[in-house]
């Protein structure tokens, strides 16, 4: 089991056969209120047997799946209806439920992780379409903590995406306008 230990913030945990991953968003808070209306964080990383991944990427799926808003829906009785106070609402919360299907993240792999060009969607339903008979997606799950965020996993997986690295640019010309959207920054980070 892989449980990349979240710190501070929001966790979202994909649970897989075997693995767990966390994915954990800042919301910025001053004195019991928010102090910056957003959230930060980046995509969560699942490390299958045989060096193969699964991304849960911060922004692309259902309008109601961003790390901006997720939370709001995911605990939305638990809110104040004036939205001024619900970052700082959530930043004390301290709890965990499932995230409705409707909700969940875009979901990617690659045929080959030093290869951007070979991203490809991957469907929650259908785990096995990309990763093998066996694999499926059990629930995805959000958690409010008190634990740190994570940062540089994406790029320790991910290393043609390090800043200084100009794979990507390379090669952003040849590729779909679907390539586009699965490898845009905004996508896998937010924040920061």
């Amino acid at each position: 089991m892989l449980w990349l230990k979240p710190r501070r913030g929001l966790g979202l945990v994909i649970a897989c056969p075997v693995l767990t991953a966390a994915l954990i968003i800042i919301l910025a808070q001053g004195l019991g209120y928010a102090v910056k209306s957003g959230a930060s964080g980046e995509a969560v990383v699942v490390e299958l047997p045989d060096k193969r991944y699964l991304f849960a990427l911060v922004r692309g799926g259902p309008f109601n799946s961003g790390i901006n808003v997720i939370a709001h829906n995911v605990f939305s009785d638990k809110l104040p209806s004036d939205p001024r106070g619900r970052y700082g609402m959530l930043s004390r919360l301290r709890e965990s439920r499932p995230v409705p299907h409707d909700m969940y993240p875009m979901l990617v792999t690659f045929a080959d992780i030093n290869d951007p060009a070979s991203v490809k969607k991957v469907d929650p339903d259908d785990l096995a379409a990309s990763f093998g008979a066996g694999y499926s997606l059990k629930s995805i799950t959000l958690e409010i903590t008190d634990e740190k965020v994570t940062e540089g996993v994406v790029e320790a997986v991910l290393g043609w995406m390090e800043k200084n690295n100009n794979t990507l640019d390379k090669i952003w010309p040849s590729l779909s306008g679907e390539q586009h959207d699965l490898l845009s920054s905004s996508v896998w980070r937010r924040g920061k």
